[in-house]
């Protein structure tokens, strides 16, 4: 009869990390320390996930909890520099800012856990909308009618009005 090899002790640790790295994000663990019998010592920190949702001025206001250093809105990828300087651009009246106030929030809520469900397919059509309207565009209707009720949309998602809800402060 042929032994089984066993895992190593190593080995072992890993599959056990991955595991409870993987349950540390459902549930909201932020920071965890394990140890072998070899003295390995592992340090998991992940960020806060959380299946809530934020507006656009808290994640203008609080950079230090992003979880990218990048966003994509339309066809463009902008840093997350570009992207507050976006949030932080006055509307005026251009649809395209308006969308953009609110896109750009609600796929941060998304990669921050919150359920994307109710805006899947309003995050998708807001991308191509901006794809055909690039940022500073300003269309006129009913494009601009267009621009403003997907953005609509993503704004009850980050208030809380559709989707998970609202995180507390």
């Amino acid at each position: 009869m042929k032994r089984r090899a066993q895992p190593s002790r190593r080995a072992l640790l890993v599959l056990v990390l991955l595991a409870v790295f993987a349950a540390a994000l459902k549930v909201g663990v932020t920071r965890a320390v394990f140890s072998d019998w070899e003295g390995i010592r592992v340090y998991l920190q992940a960020g806060a996930w959380n299946n809530c949702t934020y507006t656009q001025g808290y994640w203008k206001n609080h950079p230090d909890v992003w979880h990218v250093q990048e966003i994509a809105i339309g066809n463009e990828t902008y840093t997350k520099e570009e992207a507050i300087a976006i949030l932080e651009t006055p509307i005026g009246g251009d649809a395209t800012y308006i969308l953009a106030h609110q896109l750009i929030p609600a796929k941060l809520n998304v990669l921050q856990g919150a359920d994307p469900s109710a805006v899947e397919t309003t995050t998708a059509d807001a991308d191509e909308w901006l794809i055909e309207h690039p940022l500073g565009s300003d269309p006129s209707d009913p494009d601009r009618e267009q621009g403003i009720s997907l953005a609509e949309t993503l704004d009850n998602y980050n208030n809380g009005v559709i989707g998970p809800g609202h995180c507390e402060d």
